[in-house]
């Protein structure tokens, strides 16, 4: 309104009626096609305080001009109008629509219906609380996007031509959401403060306070902390909290910052010390290690310097990267000690099996000549085998049934010897009675050793291989025990005839 009271001013000053006419006009048009919206209310009042100036003389050539302009310009004013009340009408439909999905969505909002919160993984002074964050966060994000269309709505609001009774209503809508939405936001922000703020006062006084502050601690972790920092700096950036909570626990942040200086310099020195003895310490076990790639040490010796380099490298101060390699170098001379492990005990099952089949040949050997070799050859041999069987290395079943293989021998000698007892001799009385006591002893062993067959057998871990070759044992077992039930009987028999004479 000012700029049309200059205006009007101007006009006033002007010496003739011609050239009001003709700055009225100008300003017209300038009114109608400047930039942004036109100012058509300048245009009109311009329009209405120029009309008169018609009705006084004017070169008749001027007037039919000026008034040709005049009526064109009045005809654009009128459909601009008309065009910019045609877009105010649907502007301030739209509002009114967006205003009503805002409405529905408020009104079905919970405290469940909020959007998920985006933080970084929470450090250790967050760990506890950090589902409360996560929760808070989400609803303030979905509060703040309500909040942020409540705004952004006003401002289009104020910038659209309507009725002032429309717009007036519009306002009324979005000042109840406002009510609904800005308390609730705030008290969301407010507990959120309280909480981030007692997780960083409980941090600070945990590690930083006067009280607990402990510097070869703190000097230990101090990578740690810093990144711990950090991350709580950033945190507290991406939380929605109030001014007075991001002061405070940025100046808490801070101090622990502070904190924090020297002590980084003194463990890089540190770390450049570790990192000359850890070469020192590295030079001298790797050449161990090269020596032993070069040397044709047995397996089991191998082994013994390895587990020795092994204690040096736990007990020395070396970096990761050195331990690292040393490791690696390690292993490559821990695998060819393996496979030589595994060929000494291949070399060694191959050695034991010889034994036990050279053995086992033996045992063939004396079952089949017991007919036809003399009582002290047989008794030579069976005393060998009773002493090499003791020098082997047998599984529990291949050793019963050597056992019982032997016994079957020693059986069968026996009853040799008693047939060799001549008849006529008294003294033979004695020598059955000896045998009849000893064979009676083994009677007892062979029932006592059917027996336990018999709980072995009766239990439910055994495979099926070794369940038939206990059954074959078990029945050559009762097979030896009617033999000596027999012998038996027929020693006391004799020994019954021996002593009637």
């Amino acid at each position: 309104m000012d700029h049309l009271t200059e205006f009007y001013k101007q006009i006033e000053t002007l010496p003739s009626v011609e050239e009001k006419i003709r700055e009225s006009i100008n300003y017209m048009r300038g009114a109608l096609s400047q930039d942004g919206a036109p100012n058509l209310k300048g245009f009109w009042e311009v329009r209405r305080r120029c009309l008169p100036f018609f009705k006084e003389n004017l070169p008749h050539g001027a007037r039919g001009q000026f008034w040709e302009t005049y009526i064109e310009l009045t005809r654009e004013g009128r459909e601009l109008k008309s065009r910019l009340d045609e877009e105010s009408s649907f502007a301030a439909e739209q509002i009114g629509l967006a205003i009503q999905a805002l409405e529905k969505e408020i009104d079905s909002f919970s405290d469940q219906s909020y959007l998920e919160a985006d933080l970084p993984d929470p450090p250790r002074a967050l760990k506890e609380n950090h589902p409360s964050y996560l929760k808070l966060q989400g609803e303030l994000n979905t509060l703040n996007r309500y909040a942020s269309r409540i705004h952004d709505l006003r401002k289009e609001l104020i910038a659209t031509e309507m009725r002032i009774r429309k717009k007036n209503h519009y306002f009324q809508r979005l000042s109840k959401l406002g009510d609904f939405v800005f308390p609730k936001r705030k008290k969301k922000i407010e507990e959120l403060s309280h909480t981030f703020m007692g997780d960083i006062n409980h941090f600070f006084e945990r590690n930083f306070s006067e009280k607990n502050f402990d510097r070869e601690r703190i000097r230990r972790s101090v990578f740690g902390f810093r990144q711990e920092i950090r991350t709580l700096q950033a945190i507290a950036k991406d939380l929605t909290i109030n001014t007075e909570a991001f002061s405070s626990t940025r100046v808490l942040l801070s101090e622990c910052w502070n904190s924090l200086k020297g002590m980084e310099k003194e463990l890089k020195q540190e770390s450049t010390q570790l990192k000359q003895a850890s070469a020192e310490y590295f030079q001298k076990i790797q050449q161990q290690i090269d020596a032993l790639k070069e040397q044709d040490l047995p397996a089991s010796e191998l082994q013994k310097v390895l587990d020795r380099i092994t204690k040096q490298m736990r007990n020395a101060e070396l970096t990761r990267e050195d331990l690292s390699k040393l490791k690696q170098g390690i292993s490559q001379v821990q695998k060819n000690c393996e496979r030589g492990l595994e060929n000494e005990q291949k070399a060694f099952e191959r050695a034991r099996q010889d034994k036990i089949d050279c053995f086992e040949n033996q045992l063939e050997s004396l079952e089949t000549e017991l007919d036809s070799s003399s009582i002290e050859q047989l008794s030579t041999r069976f005393e060998t085998l009773q002493t090499e069987i003791k020098t082997l290395s047998l599984s529990k079943l291949k050793k019963q049934t050597f056992q019982h293989r032997i016994k079957v021998i020693q059986d069968s000698i026996s009853h040799k010897q008693e047939e060799m007892i001549s008849e006529d001799d008294r003294a033979s009385i004695d020598r059955l009675e000896e045998i009849l006591g000893g064979r009676r002893v083994k009677r007892k062993e062979v029932k006592d050793h059917i027996e336990e067959l018999r709980r072995t057998l009766g239990g439910s871990s055994l495979d099926f291989e070794r369940g038939i070759e206990l059954n074959e044992l078990m029945a050559s077992e009762k097979e030896r025990l009617e033999k000596l039930d027999v012998s038996i009987s027929e020693l006391e028999l004799k020994i019954k005839t021996l002593k009637a004479q």
